[in-house]
């Protein structure tokens, strides 16, 4: 039997309605996630990320400054278009280490299943983990 390294993360965020609502976010390396409101109130995870800035990369998704096409960006396009049409949340935590970061990833893509993930996008670090909330 393998170890497994599961990371107690500390997640922060909230609601986004405006860039400045993100202005507290470190530009500092992490791990992501973006939610939307159900109609049922409760709120669904539909992307998970990983950034060397979470800042830059979460102004980017949830800000205007990327114009044209998003994937050119760097940017999911289903993420994009679901961030423009619901209401969002995000949260974040600072993974320094990109080894788990990748495992992060990949344990938070297997816990939420999110829908604009890809499955062959998802690293292959299965000796890290982290809590999901």
């Amino acid at each position: 039997m393998a170890w497994m390294t599961i990371l107690g993360l500390d997640w922060k965020g909230g609601r986004f309605a405006h860039p400045l609502d993100i202005v507290d976010v470190p530009q500092k390396p992490g791990v992501f996630k973006l939610h939307a409101r159900r109609k049922s109130g409760e709120w669904e995870v539909f992307y998970v990320g990983q950034a060397q800035n979470l800042y830059s990369v979460l102004l980017a998704y949830l800000g205007t400054i990327v114009e044209g096409d998003p994937q050119a960006a760097g940017i999911n396009a289903c993420a994009k278009a679901r961030i423009e049409t619901d209401e969002v949340a995000y949260s974040y935590a600072v993974v320094t280490d990109e080894t788990e970061r990748q495992g992060c990833l990949r344990s938070l893509y297997e816990f939420y299943r999110p829908v604009c993930n890809s499955p062959e996008q998802i690293p292959a670090v299965d000796s890290v983990a982290c809590n999901p909330f």
